[in-house]
């Protein structure tokens, strides 16, 4: 996975490549990790840096959120985890990262703060703990490891954090008590089964689409209105047919066609993903993938680093059901 530094504004001087390039041979050397320091000043996360680019990497070995976005660099990273979830800590930890190298001549900061001005971020820092976040769990990847800073008993306040981090409050009451429990279970096994994670999240995929999308073709399309599996939902999307009717012709110029777009275009596009040689939308429960392809799914369900399909489905059938009220208001008028 590609982690990538937008940038904001034209007035800022452009990165060194080289120098972030020369820390991590440097580190190589060595045998020290490169990690990248990532935090809202709330929360903290580390994770590890196998490499840097100026290139645009494919769109599947990175998030949305870049898309259409000016990106400066790009952090390869192949690890990840929380270190600090509340701001007390966060500041902690913050001020043991320190800037006094030869990167920046004449820049002494020994302790950096929310508050330290006149700092150009992305920028190379000195961990004074020199502790190693990732080498010592060895060949295991420290984000399937329980996170050892959290306590057992706040594991359900940790999945519920992770949960309306990313899915905002208002959009979580509106999904059915079921479907809430979904994904509460699946963040809970993430970290000794990501694979059941990954298929935890295809199948409330599967529940939203068929509450949505299909609810509204079935109450067209006569005499049919059995449960649909995604592997089903993915030809439904791929040919735009459903029992012979066209879906375009359907719900054109209904409130519901932008919805159609969306599910047709972007939802077939991530149903069509090659996961073990075959299409993400016939993988079964807990279904071994590849570590990138379970988190990719995850990440995109949920919303890290991106909007998130949850989100996506909410918010459009939202829109949907303000223009049918709107339609009804006028028709009353």
């Amino acid at each position: 996975m590609w982690w990538g530094k937008i940038r904001k504004t034209d007035s800022l001087e452009n990165l060194n490549i080289g120098n972030f390039q020369e820390v991590i041979e440097q580190n190589n050397k060595s045998g020290d990790e490169t990690v990248l320091f990532i935090s809202d000043f709330t929360h903290l996360w580390i994770a590890k840096v196998d490499a840097v680019s100026t290139d645009r990497p494919p769109r599947a070995e990175t998030l949305p959120v870049y898309d259409d976005e000016e990106v400066e660099i790009w952090f390869k990273i192949t690890d990840m985890d929380l270190l600090c979830w509340e701001s007390s800590t966060t500041k902690l930890k913050i001020a043991e990262l320190g800037i006094k190298n030869h990167f920046y001549p004449g820049t002494d900061v020994k302790v950096l703060s929310p508050s330290t001005g006149a700092i150009r971020f992305p920028l190379i820092v000195e961990d004074r703990s020199t502790e190693h976040y990732f080498l010592k769990y060895k060949n295991k990847k420290r984000l399937t490891i329980d996170n050892p800073a959290i306590p057992k008993a706040m594991a359900g306040r940790e999945n519920r954090e992770k949960v309306t981090y990313t899915i905002p409050l208002k959009n979580f009451k509106k999904l059915p008590s079921l479907l809430q429990k979904q994904i509460m279970w699946a963040e809970g096994v993430f970290a000794q089964d990501m694979n059941k994670t990954a298929t935890s999240y295809l199948r409330i995929l599967e529940s939203m689409l068929n509450v949505t999308l299909m609810n509204e073709i079935h109450a067209r399309v006569k005499g049919h209105g059995e449960y649909i599996p995604l592997g089903e939902m993915y030809d439904i999307l791929n040919y735009t047919k459903y029992h012979g009717t066209n879906i375009d012709e359907l719900l054109k110029n209904s409130v519901h066609e932008k919805f159609w777009e969306f599910c047709k275009n972007d939802l077939r596009n991530f149903l069509h993903m090659p996961v073990n040689g075959k299409k993400l939308c016939m993988a079964v429960p807990g279904e071994q993938m590849k570590t990138e392809a379970a988190l990719f799914v995850r990440n995109s369900m949920l919303g890290v680093g991106c909007k998130g399909i949850i989100n996506e489905i909410i918010e459009r059938y939202e829109e949907i059901a303000k223009l049918t009220m709107e339609e009804e208001e006028q028709k009353a008028g």
